[in-house]
């Protein structure tokens, strides 16, 4: 195991942007964070890394001798994208005919 996530919740003032994440990666798996806008992808990340602490929940990682390759090990197999906000027109009727 690479790094396991428990629980983790996040919040700024009243924004919870994180709330009960949990999941774990493999030595063999690679994941992806989906989201729109200000969803918590970066916040995520930011914690996976130890750059930010969680409100709750923890982070656990293999030992590594030091926090550059902890980062070397963990950043390559996680990928991020930034999901489009469903469209308004999409939903609405067409006046057209």
């Amino acid at each position: 195991m690479i790094l396991s996530c428990h629980n983790i919740s996040k919040a700024f003032l009243e924004n919870q942007v994180l709330a009960n994440v949990s999941f774990h990666i493999e030595d063999y798996e690679k994941a992806a964070i989906v989201g729109i806008n200000g969803a918590g992808k970066t916040t995520l990340l930011r914690i996976l890394v130890g750059q930010m602490q969680p409100d709750q929940g923890s982070v656990t990682t293999e030992s590594f001798p030091s926090p550059k390759e902890k980062l070397s090990a963990i950043l390559p197999r996680i990928r991020m994208w930034t999901a489009p906000k469903p469209s308004m027109r999409s939903s609405c009727p067409s006046s057209r005919n």
